[in-house]
């Protein structure tokens, strides 16, 4: 397993390395270009990328060499013992290590984009992200069986309570840490100003679809994660352009009637959608493809991650000091956050199970970047030396939460291992959901 794992990160670094120094990123101008390099630190850089077309051969290396990568890395991917018994173990398995490896496949999403770009760019996918969004709602709305509709009208205190801790801390924690990092380590005042707005986005956004997935490979109270965020969905529309506005509004114009229209018809509706098919067609059948529901939900997120990355990375490449300070902020507002949602539950909400808490974590800090991202890029694109720039911050704060998230669970999973407590993907899920009910 070791072996096969190793090769696969052999196959995915050359898949890397050669598209990354044929683009001629970090090289001074080759023969025959005379635009001059653009200084920027201790780096020459001549010029931001490379079209697919410009190169095919490594644009055929970057594919060959990461299908192969992909190839040993899902083959070292362990098989559990319930895929087997089901006669499924397939899909099941192709479905898991999709989730697993979340934030491997936003990392390459992020690699393409950077080595090919403006390829992703020209192929208008930053302007497609809320359509995106809309897709992933409506599977996120089918993963949710009728069951679990009849166990949360039965108890609902725990999900409100969630809900009234995740809006309440994390659009403060936006703030704070938008002026006290942007302000001081930004000198250009205009970029300042994006990068504090798309951190107010992140901050007033609703939960990220994706931490239902999580709570899943944590062993958390998965029922009561997919209804924290759908709640948090639906009133999204009436949250977040006015709580936007109140954040951020003194600095840029923020079109809260547009927003607000926007987030019903991309956001609301599709989950509306999702949760009919799911209430009237698949009823309690959609626990049977609760793994595929959150691999295509994954697999969903990926274009619409590289059309925000794409949208900014020729203002983020001339600006590289910028890098590091979105990181800072993605850093200290996540792991706020996510602190919050695990400890505030229990310090707070001493009724709460320890799987609750932990879906407490990823539902207090796990923020729905698809939805601030595109709205970052149709209402806050910027020009100049801002251009794309929120919406990238927006992409980049999901990569850095994202990694975050997976150091959680590993530490769930550790822990649980030593105390015995193993189990299969959602299963104490199920366990813990029906004592509670």
């Amino acid at each position: 397993m070791k072996a096969q794992r190793g090769l696969g990160w052999l196959f995915y670094a050359i898949g890397f390395a050669v598209p990354f120094i044929a683009s001629g990123y970090g090289m001074p101008n080759p023969p025959g270009v005379t635009t001059p390099p653009q200084d920027i630190g201790v780096w020459n850089i001549s010029y931001t990328g490379m079209p697919i077309q410009e190169k095919p051969w490594a644009f055929a290396v970057w594919l060959v060499c990461w299908i192969i990568g992909f190839f040993f890395f899902y083959k070292s991917f362990p098989r559990r013992p319930k895929m087997i018994e089901d006669g499924a173990w397939l899909w099941r398995r192709v479905c898991n290590f999709i989730s697993d490896w979340t934030s491997m496949f936003l990392l390459s999403v992020f690699l393409t984009a950077m080595c090919f770009f403006p390829s992703a760019f020209a192929a208008g996918l930053p302007a497609q992200q809320m359509n995106w969004v809309a897709a992933s709602l409506v599977v996120m709305g089918m993963s949710i069986p009728l069951d679990q509709w009849k166990r949360i009208l039965k108890r609902p205190l725990p999900v409100i309570q969630v809900w009234i801790l995740r809006w309440v801390c994390m659009p403060l924690l936006a703030l704070g840490i938008g002026y006290l990092i942007y302000t001081n380590l930004i000198s250009n005042e205009a970029q300042a100003q994006m990068l504090i707005t798309a951190q107010a986005l992140i901050g007033t956004t609703a939960t990220g679809g994706a931490s239902n997935v999580y709570t899943f490979i944590a062993g958390g109270d998965a029922p009561m994660s997919i209804l924290c965020t759908t709640l948090s969905t639906l009133t999204d529309p009436l949250i977040q352009p006015g709580m936007t506005k109140l954040l951020v509004g003194q600095m840029l114009n923020v079109p809260v009637a547009a927003m607000m229209l926007e987030l019903v018809e991309k956001v609301v509706l599709p989950l509306v959608v999702g949760i009919l098919i799911s209430t009237f067609i698949l009823k309690n059948r959609a626990k049977q493809f609760a793994p595929l529901f959150s691999a295509v939900a994954v697999v969903v997120m990926l274009p619409m991650f590289m059309g925000a990355v794409s949208g900014g990375w020729n203002t983020l490449l001339h600006n590289l000091i910028l890098v590091p300070v979105i990181a800072l902020a993605a850093v200290i507002h996540a792991g706020a956050g996510m602190s919050i949602g695990y400890f505030g539950t229990k310090k707070i909400f001493k009724k709460f199970t320890e799987p609750q808490n932990r879906s407490g974590l990823f539902e207090v800090g796990v923020e729905n970047i698809s939805i601030a991202s595109g709205l970052a890029n149709n209402y806050f694109p910027g020009e100049g030396a801002t251009l794309g720039i929120a919406s990238t911050a927006c992409a980049l704060y999901g990569l850095v939460q994202t990694v975050l998230v997976m150091i959680v669970i590993n530490i769930f999973k550790s822990r649980d291992t030593k105390a015995g407590h193993v189990h299969e993907v959602g299963s104490a899920v199920a366990s813990d959901g029906a004592k509670e009910a």
